[in-house]
């Protein structure tokens, strides 16, 4: 989790630069080229492993990675507009929101320490955009 971190605020730093030398479109076309290769690697070996995708599976992931399209573009553009010691660090509170969608929606049950440690990245989140 802390090497997780430590590359989330290296590519936060590296993100900006990036956006500051090529503006956000540039930025964009370079991280779908980068990325490509990646997820296309990363599915092909999923797709050994476990046989062929059916076509339920995929008209439901459709909607997750729409989402994850247009979170990646909101993220670009947080870092791209606001300042970097602020953006970075409240982009990495996404999880507070699927923790929550996990209690209530999915009816799941969180221990004292979970709930312990949202309440702890809120105040955190609330205190680092003062």
């Amino acid at each position: 989790m802390l090497v997780a971190i430590i590359l989330w605020g290296a590519w936060g730093i590296l993100e900006r630069m990036s956006i500051d030398s090529l503006g956000f479109a540039g930025n964009a076309g370079i991280y779908v080229i980068v990325s490509t290769p990646i997820y296309l690697a990363v599915a092909s070996r999923g797709l050994r492993e476990s046989g062929s995708w059916d076509r339920a599976g995929i008209r439901e992931a459709i909607p997750s990675l729409f989402l994850f399209s247009i979170a990646g573009i909101t993220i670009f553009l947080a870092i791209g507009l606001g300042p970097i010691a602020i953006v970075v660090p409240l982009t990495t509170g996404y999880p507070i929101v699927a923790i929550l969608v996990r209690r209530f929606w999915m009816d799941e049950r969180l221990t004292f320490p979970q709930k312990f440690a949202i309440g702890l990245a809120m105040v955190g989140a609330f205190l680092a955009a003062l």
